[in-house]
Parts: structure tokens; C-alpha cells; sequence
């Protein structure tokens, strides 16, 4: 979990002053020989992208994508493959200190640097997306960080507001999270994360955003329902024999992990099991409240 490139474009052979000299053929070939490099699991925001002008800022961005791209798979591939609590959280603060670390030399740099193409467009570039990477690794935090907010890290990193209008954005693009254990004989169904409501709305149930305390753990727990063949690439209940018991427990052991907010802000009222129930009811097509309140019981 590195970002080695970072590192080579601040301090190393990609330094914007050493390869102003070269030609623009150079910087053709260099990008057509770029790797292209794919999330393995769904991120949770994006760096809007800056429209291109040039070759050299095209190869750039490029570097700088595919460096964060790359950040963010071994980080989940380490999140992932933590046993205890305590593993997790220490692969937590180890992220962090590596990206305080880059955000800091950032920081420096725009302070020694005149604004200069493509000095500009090269560190406002890292500049996001270390930002970008921070809110994904502080996601994963049993407790919130010192900077929490979007515009907590720009003002404690960069002494400035976030960007009006901003240039993170909630990700758009979903994309089948791959789990390296799973391993099964059937055909490979497409199971896209769903970071939202996709049901109509229904009366008593109460929206995806007003329940859900953190997204990306939540998905990762329906992946897991959709692996062990609980719910369907569509998200509907399987109904298997013996399974409503089974999915009742699941109901269960989600609430005692605390995958739902406590509290409905927008209505000031407590958010209790039964809200849960429907929510989980209504969103895989199914009806668990003989099996949820005798588990209960």
C-alpha cells in the first residue's frame, strides 16, 4: 500500500522540472505505455476530471489516477483480508500517515513552486485526490478522525476551503467488487453494489440514506448475502429452504454491529428494529417478521 508514484512525481525522475525538456513524442510514448488500472472494489467518491489540454497533462493525470487507483486496492485488499479489530484499525492509521504524509509535501510544494503549466495542474490534481483517498480510509473507521468532513481536510491540510463547486463527488460509476475467496462452479453472475434506493417507495419504509450509518460496509455486507446465495444479482431474496431463519439472523447480526444510524434526524425519532426490518424487507423483496421478532424473542 505505496504511492510510490506520488513520491517519484514530488521528489524522484517524474519531477515536472525534469521532463519540461521533453519532446511531446516523449510524452506520447510514455503514456501509450501506461498500464490501465481497474478498481477491484466500489469506491465511495471520485475526482471530477480536469478537461485535457495537453499531451503532458493528459500522461500526468494518467500517472496520478492509476497511482491512486492502485492505493485503493491493496488498501481494501489489506481491510479485507484483517482477521481482528485491532488489525484493521492499525491498517487504518497506517494509511492515514501515509497520506498526511503526501498531503503535507503538497502543501510544501505549493508554497515553493510558482503556479506554472503543468506545475498547476499536476499538484491540484494530487491535491484531490489525496483528499479523495483520505474520506475513503477514514470510511472505514470505527471512529471519526481529527478531519472528518471534506472541508475539515482541505482547511487542515491545505489551509483553504474546499473547492465551490466541489470536485469529489459521491462515485457514480459502480463496479462488481471482486472477493478473492469466493470460488464457485456456477456461471459468474454481475452483482453491481447499490449505494441507494433502487425500490419505489412504500409507506413505513424508511430511505436507504436516513438508516444506513456507513455505506461502503453495508455494501460489502450485501456482497457477502449475494456470495453465500442469500439474495440474487437483482437483490431479491433467494427463498431457499431453511433461509428465512437464516436471513432473519443476518437482520439480526447487522443491528447488534451497528450497520444503522440510531437516530431518523430528519424526523427526530429513534430509529428501532422494526424500522430495520422493513427497510431489509422492502429492499430484498421479502417478508422476515415471524422469523425477526421469534429471533428476537
Amino acid at each position: 500500500m505505496q504511492l510510490n508514484t506520488f513520491k517519484r512525481i514530488l521528489f524522484l525522475d517524474h519531477r515536472p522540472n525534469l521532463t519540461d525538456s521533453y519532446p511531446l513524442a516523449k510524452f506520447r510514448s510514455l503514456l501509450m505505455d501506461l498500464e490501465e488500472v481497474h478498481y477491484k472494489y466500489q469506491p465511495l467518491y471520485e475526482v471530477e476530471k480536469d478537461r485535457i489540454l495537453s499531451v503532458v497533462q493528459e500522461y500526468y493525470q494518467r500517472l496520478i489516477d492509476n497511482a491512486s487507483i492502485n492505493f485503493f486496492n491493496e488498501f481494501q485488499d489489506e481491510i479485507r483480508a484483517s482477521k481482528t479489530r485491532e488489525e484493521k484499525q492499525y491498517i487504518i492509521r497506517c494509511a492515514i500517515k501515509q497520506l498526511n504524509f503526501y498531503m503535507l509535501e503538497t502543501l510544501t510544494w505549493n508554497e515553493r513552486k510558482s503556479n506554472t503549466y503543468p506545475d498547476l495542474i499536476i499538484k491540484t490534481n494530487m491535491k484531490h485526490q489525496l483528499v479523495r483517498l483520505y474520506l475513503e480510509v477514514i470510511s472505514e473507521a470505527d471512529e471519526l478522525s481529527a478531519a472528518n468532513s471534506m472541508d475539515e481536510v482541505y482547511q487542515r491540510y491545505y489551509n483553504e476551503p474546499a473547492p465551490v463547486p466541489s470536485v469529489i463527488h459521491d462515485a457514480t460509476t459502480l463496479v462488481r467488487a471482486i472477493d478473492p475467496k469466493a470460488n464457485s462452479s456456477e456461471e459468474e453472475k454481475e452483482f453491481q453494489i447499490r449505494l441507494c434506493d433502487f425500490r419505489p417507495e412504500a409507506k413505513g419504509i424508511l430511505s436507504y440514506d436516513t438508516i444506513i450509518k456507513n455505506p461502503k460496509r453495508f455494501a460489502e455486507f450485501e456482497e457477502h448475502l449475494f456470495l453465500y446465495g442469500f439474495i440474487d444479482e437483482e437483490y431479491n431474496f433467494t427463498n431457499k429452504h431453511g433461509m428465512k431463519s437464516e436471513m432473519a439472523e443476518k437482520y439480526h447480526q447487522m443491528i447488534k454491529e451497528g450497520y444503522f444510524l440510531p437516530r431518523d434526524f430528519k424526523r427526530f425519532k429513534d430509529i428501532l428494529p422494526r424500522d430495520i426490518r422493513k427497510f431489509l424487507d422492502h429492499r430484498y423483496q421479502v417478508n422476515l417478521d415471524k422469523q425477526f421478532r421469534g429471533l428476537r424473542n
